[in-house]
């Protein structure tokens, strides 16, 4: 997946310089007829960052400009604009009904106590950039710019910030204030990546996965995360889901209705932009024609039946005609198919730690067969106790397989494994 900051730079160089304007003015913007079809909302300045919150649309960009739509994006004010040797914003956070907040580049950020009526500028520490803001509650916040993602545990003064190592592919996913994920795609990496913490951003865990990999989208969920994208399962990418709890235990499966992508929480996108569905079930999809005289930077909002997308200028319509994503590509054909078959499992060691404990029962793992006959991508599914799960996993690295053969081709499968753990008498 190519990264909505990669599309969001390209449009920002395309852009052309502004001429200045008058700080101490803010300027009236025309009225917007919306109807099916897309209309440009004249804003005084390119936007970058979009938002709903309380039923109010939120826009933020360029000239530090803050806008604000309170009727589904007809008619608009503009709240701030520093039209000379203005900063960039790109992301809001909302604590409340009335405290809000918007973050940009070199340090800079705006807090509204009031609604978002007025905003009072200021700079955090250290002066490094965020393009991306979460917020779990008014001290407790996670950023991101294209390279480091930050912690903050004072509504926004101070941040720490480290480098990713990589660049992030998607947006985080904050379940409260001390656990968070974001998908990354290492440089040269046969797959993405998705970073966790558990301790409010101390310490992280990178958790991999099979080549052919691709996590476009992330929410956070009352129930726990849930990653979307694609798995390459021979030479076909196909849809693919999982979730988690707590980061630790992730589930597979079943395949979601549409490829999701640039989650936040409102919902996703869905395949490549024709539709989005509302979080969190992602179950009704609403399409979104196309608009392709105006790229995307992934960014978007929706109010009601008014769809707003962020290019280098403000495109809004309405509409909830549903959509439906184009059926999975057949499946090959059967004949002569010879499923895949265990060869070489042998059973794992029982933890002498476990049996002195007295621990027992079945450890479920669901993982990949290769088409070379070894164990992939295994995820704990269900375990009595985490030194159970932990032997199982090492007994799985010696395992091999007579892999699947389907049409005289040998392919990946995924299946589900299960190793009981019995106390002798």
């Amino acid at each position: 997946m190519v990264p909505a900051l990669a599309a969001l730079a390209a449009i920002l160089t395309a852009l052309p310089a502004r001429a200045p304007r008058p700080a101490s003015i803010l300027p009236a913007v025309a009225p917007v007829a919306l109807t099916g079809a897309w209309a440009t909302v004249g804003l005084p300045a390119a936007p970058l960052g979009i938002a709903v919150h309380d039923g109010t649309i939120w826009v933020c960009g360029w000239d530090e400009m803050i806008a604000e739509s309170a009727d589904g994006g007809r008619d608009w004010t503009v709240r701030n604009l520093k039209a000379e040797n203005g900063e960039l914003l790109f992301s809001f956070a909302f604590f409340g009904k009335r405290r809000m907040a918007v973050f940009g580049s070199a340090g800079l950020w705006y807090r509204s106590t009031d609604g978002g009526e007025t905003w009072k500028r200021r700079a955090y520490l250290p002066r490094n950039g965020l393009s991306e803001v979460v917020f779990a509650d008014a001290k407790h916040g996670y950023g991101l710019n294209a390279s480091q993602f930050a912690v903050t545990g004072d509504g926004g003064e101070y941040w720490t910030f480290r480098s990713l190592k990589a660049a992030p592919a998607g947006p985080m996913a904050v379940l409260d204030a001390r656990r968070m994920a974001v998908v990354v795609s290492p440089e040269k990496a046969k797959a993405d990546t998705i970073l966790l913490t558990n301790d409010g951003g101390r310490h992280w865990r990178r958790l991999d996965f099979a080549a052919g990999q691709e996590w476009s989208g992330m929410l956070a969920r009352p129930s726990g995360y849930a990653a979307y994208g694609t798995m390459l399962q021979g030479k076909r990418h196909v849809r693919d889901a999982a979730t988690s709890s707590d980061g630790t235990t992730w589930l597979r499966g079943p395949a979601p209705a549409a490829r999701f992508s640039d989650c936040t929480a409102q919902g996703c996108l869905a395949d490549e932009g024709a539709a989005w569905a509302a979080a969190p079930s992602l179950q009704t999809l609403k399409a979104v024609p196309d608009d392709a005289d105006h790229p995307t930077t992934g960014a978007w909002a929706a109010d009601g039946a008014t769809f707003c997308r962020v290019s280098a200028t403000l495109r809004c319509r309405t509409g909830s005609a549903l959509w439906h994503a184009g059926p999975a590509a057949p499946p090959p054909s059967l004949a002569g198919a010879q499923a895949a078959r265990c060869e070489r499992c042998g059973p794992p060691k029982y933890p002498p730690a476990a049996r002195a404990a007295l621990l027992q029962g079945s450890v479920t793992i669901k993982a990949e067969v290769g088409k070379d006959g070894r164990i992939h991508d295994p995820v704990v599914s269900a375990a009595p106790a985490e030194v159970l799960a932990a032997a199982t996993l090492e007994a799985l690295k010696t395992w091999r397989y007579h892999p699947l053969v389907i049409g005289g081709k040998t392919l990946a499968v995924s299946t589900q494994i299960t190793v009981s753990f019995t106390l002798g008498p």
